[in-house]
């Protein structure tokens, strides 16, 4: 919590240490020195240093020993204020919490979050909760994009219809709020999406008139609730193979504003900085997605992210 900062004390990572090569620090000549990080993400940055301290996951096998980042300096581009109280690496390289955790024999490199619509959800480190059936998979991309959770090339569809769209990857990045596309795919997109909606009595709003996001759509009268808004927008798919479909109901690309509009959840990434096709949170909801490291493979499974209760792995939370 906020109010209860963690105090590495002398638990600083020196600058020497083989995990602070691995996040890309150079060496250094001063034994003295801290390993030091800065993050940046979509929707923000992290900055601070690396600590090593002594975990208990599981009283009935003793204490670990884990790296990890202390953060010092949270910034949001976003303008709205951070309400987290600290940002968990679960990533692919070797300092990431679950390699470290597979290392010591705890558990196996696979993770995992079902985010829900509703609000909450779980997260799970260990193959314990991934259904024995059901999953949909795909193999994570392994000569491009590697230090990433990516697969692809996948094809859009809209309203079960094949487009001429085709996504050469696709990033997984549940600590993106949005969906990332550039510009020629966000055209693609955004020009779907206005021509089916040509005689919907949907009125796009100017953004001085809304704020929330770039693109918004005022109803008949405001909207409530997402149900309001389903009748009106169709589903996106992206098939990545003739077996793997990921489909994006109109609840995992729009939100509704404070003002009652419809708004596209799916941005610009050419205009915003980000030079992948990137799939964020708000398109991951009311499913579980597993991140198996130990396959090279990323699935996803509808679920209503009620948390699971765990038999033996060590760790898992409800968000």
């Amino acid at each position: 919590p906020k109010h209860e900062l963690y105090k590495p004390g002398k638990a600083y990572v020196p600058f020497d240490d083989p995990l602070c090569a691995a996040i890309g620090n150079p060496g250094s000549d001063d034994p003295k020195k801290k390993c030091d990080f800065t993050v940046q993400y979509v929707d923000g940055s992290t900055s601070g240093y690396l600590v090593r301290d002594i975990f208990t996951l599981r009283p009935d096998k003793g204490s670990s020993t884990l790296t990890f980042g202390c953060g010092n300096k949270i910034q949001s581009y976003t303008g709205k204020p951070l309400e987290t109280a600290g940002i968990l690496g679960l990533g692919k390289r070797v300092v990431s919490i679950p390699h470290q955790l597979r290392a010591v024999g705890e558990t196996q490199n696979v993770i995992g979050h079902c985010l829900s619509g509703k609000s909450g959800g779980f997260l799970f480190i260990g193959n314990d909760p991934v259904p024995s059936s059901g999953v949909t998979w795909v193999p994570m991309l392994k000569k491009e994009l590697v230090q990433y959770y990516a697969s692809g090339p996948a094809d859009l569809f809209f309203d079960t219809k094949a487009t001429d769209i085709k996504i050469p990857h696709v990033l997984f990045d549940s600590g993106s709020t949005y969906t990332y596309f550039p510009s020629r795919i966000y055209g693609a997109i955004l020009s779907l999406l206005r021509n089916d909606l040509i005689g919907k009595q949907l009125v796009q709003v100017p953004f001085e008139k809304d704020g929330t996001l770039p693109v918004c759509w005022r109803g008949r009268e405001p909207f409530k609730s997402m149900s309001d808004v389903k009748s009106y927008f169709k589903t996106f798919t992206l098939r990545f193979t003739k077996d793997a479909d990921l489909q994006l109901p109109p609840e995992t690309y729009l939100v509704i504003s404070e003002h009652g509009n419809a708004c596209l959840g799916i941005l610009n990434g050419t205009v915003d900085g980000v030079e992948y096709n990137l799939l964020g949170a708000i398109s991951m909801l009311d499913k579980m997605l597993i991140y198996d490291n130990e396959m090279g493979q990323i699935g996803w499974t509808s679920g209503d992210c009620f948390p699971p209760i765990s038999r033996t792995e060590p760790f898992s939370a409800t968000l």
